[in-house]
């Protein structure tokens, strides 16, 4: 079996692989913050078994998200993004209006009925497949910042391994 760790505080992956690792018998799949090849030999070298890229595979032709999603994910930098509901399991998505709505009524004390209200009024239909990357839940990491253009997912794939390899060898 699986055991998947949702972690509702802001703790990096860095630290959630080596606490995983620690588990007997657990296989550990890393996934956060890793758009490059050196990324993945970081957490290889941490105890992963394996490691998930979600945002860098966004940004390819097989993505099936509309194209304002990955032109916001290529504009990204790495402090573009940022985490909306805290209070409850959040969820990283990059800085928009949406987002800045959402944790500005946080912040200012919003209840939680007032906050559930406010995250239901987006979501990732909205920015991923009708586009609107400014009220919608645009779900994308860091590594945004690292992501710089669209590959084919075979090239893509390609070049994570060779730069896997050079780290490697560093």
């Amino acid at each position: 079996g699986a055991v998947v760790i949702l972690c509702p505080t802001p703790v990096t992956t860095w630290w959630l692989v080596r606490r995983a690792w620690r588990a007997p018998l657990l296989q550990v799949v890393a996934s956060g913050g890793v758009a490059d090849g050196a990324g993945i030999a970081a957490l290889l070298a941490l105890g992963a078994e394996a490691v998930q890229l979600g945002t860098r595979f966004i940004a390819t032709p097989e993505a099936s998200v509309h194209e304002n999603y990955k032109r916001a994910v290529l504009a990204a930098d790495v402090d573009g993004s940022t985490l909306v509901a805290r209070g409850k399991l959040p969820i990283r998505q990059l800085k928009n209006k949406f987002a800045e709505r959402y944790n500005a009524a946080e912040r200012a004390g919003a209840t939680q009925a007032e906050l559930d209200a406010l995250f239901k009024t987006a979501s990732l239909k909205q920015a991923a497949l009708e586009g609107d990357v400014e009220w919608g839940k645009v779900e994308a990491g860091q590594s945004a910042g690292l992501v710089d253009e669209i590959l084919p997912a075979a090239e893509l794939m390609r070049r994570l391994v060779a730069e896997l390899e050079e780290a490697r060898v560093r």
